[in-house]
């Protein structure tokens, strides 16, 4: 089941190229709100097409990025908004207002297993039971994928126990579920950020992103620059800073090894050059402009 997606990564390519075509002809190219909105409008039902029957080998908490077709997605943000295509995966993710693919891909999981209780169809349901009885010997199966997705949510063994039981699982609980669990990274990013001093997740949360809205059915937002009537060169270099694809001195210090200074060059402080000393210390004049 796998390999059934690579035969959508094709029909996800043309959407893109049509979604490029578009903002080209359109002159949309200083609009990144725009390129976004057409994204989840055209791109991701691209991308989920089928994926109630693959979309298990994906499901898992940890596999988020493994599929093609998600690096495709993530390809098209980082387009979009004009950074490097080595930026933090999580962090495009949310200064984009969309969630991984791996979120629309269990949901319709979830949805076809409601489904297939309900059916009328003999034949369907001999071929689900019978996939059922053998998820235990084999993992690779439809039902053992399904089950292994549902380790990391809240209330996984209320839903392992459904399964097993033939009941049916509510799909907004459901969906809510696995927006927390794929938020969470956001609370591992904080716990971690001791160890790991440069943690593109951490640096994100701690000075640009958006708060998540308290409600797990509404839509994440999107900065507020990204719907402002500025050039292409402003909104690449706002995003770049903001998603530490820039080049400031602090991280070219650890390009390079140890060879270049991380020392602030704009300045008389003595700081590092890093995300909060651009904000909030550094006395250069051309600095304090642009913020």
């Amino acid at each position: 089941m796998e390999k059934s997606s690579e035969h959508v990564t094709g029909a996800v390519m043309a959407t893109s190229g049509r979604i490029s075509q578009f903002v080209r002809d359109y002159e949309l190219d200083n609009s990144p709100q725009a390129t976004l909105r057409l994204g989840k409008t055209y791109l991701i039902p691209a991308a989920t097409y089928g994926s109630q029957v693959w979309g298990t080998a994906f499901v898992k908490q940890g596999t988020e990025f493994k599929s093609e077709l998600q690096v495709r997605h993530l390809g098209f943000l980082k387009r979009a908004l004009g950074v490097k295509r080595t930026t933090s995966n999580w962090t495009v993710l949310r200064e984009c207002g969309h969630e991984p693919l791996q979120f629309f891909w269990f949901r319709s999981v979830i949805k076809l297993y409601n489904s297939m209780l309900d059916c009328n169809s003999t034949t369907l349901k001999k071929v689900f039971q019978a996939d059922c009885n053998m998820h235990s010997m084999a993992t690779g199966c439809w039902t053992a994928q399904m089950l292994d997705g549902f380790q990391g949510l809240q209330t996984c063994e209320e839903y392992v126990q459904a399964v097993r039981r033939d009941a049916p699982i509510r799909i907004q609980e459901f969906t809510n579920d696995l927006r927390q669990r794929l938020r969470g990274v956001w609370n591992t990013a904080v716990t971690n950020a001791v160890p790991v001093p440069r943690c593109s997740v951490s640096l994100y949360k701690s000075y640009f992103g958006v708060p998540f809205p308290p409600n797990l059915r509404a839509p994440v937002r999107t900065p507020r620059h990204l719907s402002l009537n500025l050039s292409g060169h402003v909104l690449r270099n706002v995003s770049r800073f903001r998603l530490r694809a820039h080049t400031l001195r602090v991280d070219r210090a650890i390009w390079s090894r140890g060879e270049e200074s991380a020392i602030c060059d704009r300045c008389n402080l003595q700081e590092n050059q890093d995300e909060a000393h651009v904000l909030f210390w550094c006395l250069c004049p051309e600095v304090k402009q642009l913020v």
